[in-house]
């Protein structure tokens, strides 16, 4: 499995195999012009807060690392 997030123009690819991420990597940058930075340093946790009656959601961030 790999889980692809994306936050305006930045994306966080993380997976515990090396080999799906290359993939996905390359086909991404068929698609799209991309240039690779460093290891993220922080990270975002986020949480989703669905109320029952009016069916809205809100989205809890905060910084975890």
């Amino acid at each position: 499995m790999v889980l692809l997030c994306t936050y305006v123009n930045d994306m966080l690819i993380t997976s515990s195999n090396k080999s799906l991420i290359n993939k996905l990597k390359i086909l991404l940058s068929n698609e799209f012009e991309m240039k690779e930075l460093d290891a993220d340093k922080k990270i975002l946790a986020m949480n989703e807060f669905t109320g029952m009656s009016s069916r809205k959601s809100i989205l809890i961030t905060k910084e975890i690392c």
